[in-house]
């Protein structure tokens, strides 16, 4: 067989190679329960050999495709180490459980998890990460939550929705800014253009979080719990300000818009000599633990299950899912199956207020079948860029739609690097947090519907095609 020559995949070819990917992600992961791993690697071998056998790639072009993709991202991947790091040594450093014992002091289960939605979306608009979000105050807001007898999905999905807030308006994101570059727009149009969805979609997903939360009263057994756990943590930390130092860090750090993997390894070199001095902790202890995790002998079951987390360790499983996603969707996008998708479907839809919905869910669709959302983000502005010249919407709608089907999705996806960072995080299921990712559900709803009413539109100011499609 002549490998010299590769073949672009015929629309019927890549439609149906999409489709049967998809339904084996689907019945492999929720109904099989296979590994996730597996299932993806299952995938990779048998596009593989569609590729080789009928596009005719070589093997060295397979394997191409795939490595680009992975070593595209290290920082991202070296960012799951730090993260595990960050979490264990700010644990046995005191520093997460005295935000535990403070906050403890100012919540209760009424007003949790609105108030745990905005604290998230604030932190996350300063790091520009939901991962550092999760990781850090997300934390600290799961452990709160589950004194308070709060279910814990719904304090994770009050995170997410914060998070993913944060992580698709901040402009030191990396999605704010990928989809703006792919788009070609700037970055500050591109928030301009998704404050028409996000704002509305935020105030309601806040008074969803506040009505839920009136299911929840302060009773003899929260407060019994939240004494216990407070003295619990005093029982085996040396609770004051000056453990708080590593958080503080990286938020001033973030603030000052210095490069999120910098700023974290400050946060977590300073923790070191914090766990020596009040700690008590040896070295070789503060040191291991970023490693293998924290694993200290706590009698109070909460306290236990907050602090004893994190390390290099526990993100492995995490990083090998991610890897092997990006890998898929380099070969995936690297054979032209999802250009030849994407090329068909802008020659196909001609109407404006249509094309938002199309992107929004194209874009979703590329999450679960790449298991990533950096292909939407980078392959979509491209592929709809022209479509959205010829109906006269501006550049910045498209950033926006990428961002509501790439970014708000990827947490919601099981096997996608996301929401499996936030399932090694939290250890809570996708389909138990996802009813109430409030935001995320809201931005993808209203992003399609919205502008099928010819409401939210952003349209190329003074061009023909831009007052017809204003005036609806």
């Amino acid at each position: 067989m002549n490998h010299n020559e590769n073949r672009s995949p015929t629309l019927a070819m890549a439609v149906s190679i999409l489709i049967i990917v998809l339904i084996w992600m689907i019945v492999g992961i929720v109904a099989l329960k296979l590994n996730v791993q597996m299932v993806i690697f299952i995938a990779i071998i048998a596009v593989s050999l569609v590729c080789y056998f009928g596009l005719h790639n070589s093997v060295d072009d397979i394997i191409e495709n795939m490595a680009s993709s992975v070593g595209n991202t290290v920082s991202g991947l070296f960012f799951f180490f730090l993260i595990g790091m960050a979490i264990a040594i700010w644990m046995i450093s005191g520093c997460l459980p005295a935000v535990v014992y403070y906050g403890m002091k100012l919540m209760n289960p009424v007003i949790f998890l609105p108030i745990t939605f905005v604290l998230s979306s604030i932190f996350s608009l300063c790091t520009g990460s939901a991962w550092t979000t999760a990781g850090t105050i997300g934390i600290v807001c799961f452990g709160i939550g589950m004194t308070l007898g709060i279910p814990d999905a719904m304090t994770v999905g009050a995170v997410v929705s914060g998070a993913y807030f944060g992580d698709k308006m901040s402009p030191v994101s990396d999605s704010t800014n990928l989809a703006p570059i792919s788009s070609g727009t700037d970055v500050f149009s591109h928030i301009r253009a998704m404050l028409h969805v996000t704002v509305p979609a935020y105030v309601i997903a806040f008074i969803m979080y506040l009505a839920v939360g009136f299911r929840f009263q302060v009773s003899g057994g929260n407060i019994q719990a939240a004494i216990d756990l407070e003295q619990a943590i005093l029982d085996h930390f040396d609770v004051n300000p000056f453990v708080l130092l590593p958080l503080l860090l990286v938020v001033a750090l973030s603030v000052m818009r210095k490069p999120a993997i910098p700023t974290l390894l400050a946060g977590i070199v300073v923790a070191v000599p914090i766990a020596l001095i009040f700690q008590h902790q040896t070295f070789t202890a503060a040191i291991n633990c970023m490693a293998s995790g924290v694993s200290l002998d706590i009698e109070n079951e909460i306290v236990a299950k907050i602090v004893n987390r994190g390390g290099i360790s526990s993100m492995m499983g995490t990083l090998s899912i991610v890897m092997i996603a990006l890998a898929f969707g380099g070969l995936m996008s690297g054979s032209g199956i999802f250009p030849v998708v994407l090329d068909a479907l802008t020659e196909k839809i001609k109407n404006p207020r249509a094309y938002p919905a199309i992107v929004i869910l194209t874009s979703g669709l590329l999450v679960i079948a790449t298991s990533s959302n950096y292909v939407p983000l980078t392959l979509s502005g491209k592929m709809f860029g022209k479509a959205y010249d010829d109906v006269g919407l501006d550049r910045s709608m498209l950033s926006r739609n990428i961002e509501e089907g790439a970014t708000i999705t990827a947490v919601l996806c099981p096997w996608a690097s996301s929401a499996v960072y936030y399932v090694g995080v939290f250890g809570v299921p996708v389909m138990a947090y996802f009813p109430y990712s409030f935001l995320n559900i809201l931005t993808v709803v209203m992003g399609c519907l919205l502008p099928l009413c010819g409401l939210t539109l952003v349209t190329k100011e003074g061009t023909e095609r831009g007052r017809k499609v204003s005036n609806g």
